[in-house]
């Protein structure tokens, strides 16, 4: 067996304060990052908030575009019919006019 000297109490004294500071580092470095942690949570379910607020903003917007582009299509389309609907007269008031001219 080894002999062991007895240390002064100022030794131990010493080594206790430092591995009380170091704890006292290590739980305010934890706190740290537990706050941390609970923002980095609380920033999580507003961006979850904001997906879920944006998924439903995006399908009203596609609902509304796919209205108007029926209304808009429909418009053209009797637009498109009307100007044929006038050019059929046309044609026919010039071809009665070339026939009865004729005779």
């Amino acid at each position: 067996m080894s002999y062991i000297p007895p240390q002064p109490s100022s030794y131990h004294d010493d080594k206790l304060e430092r591995v009380q500071v170091q704890l006292n580092d290590v739980k305010i470095v934890m706190q740290s990052n537990i706050t941390k942690a609970i923002g980095r949570g609380e920033n999580l379910d507003n961006l979850a908030i904001r997906s879920d607020q944006l998924l439903h903003d995006s399908g009203r917007f596609r609902d509304g575009s796919l209205r108007l582009r029926r209304k808009f299509c429909c418009k053209n389309a009797k637009m498109w019919g009307c100007i044929a609907f006038i050019g059929a007269v046309i044609i026919t008031a010039i071809g009665l006019l070339i026939w009865t001219s004729t005779k």
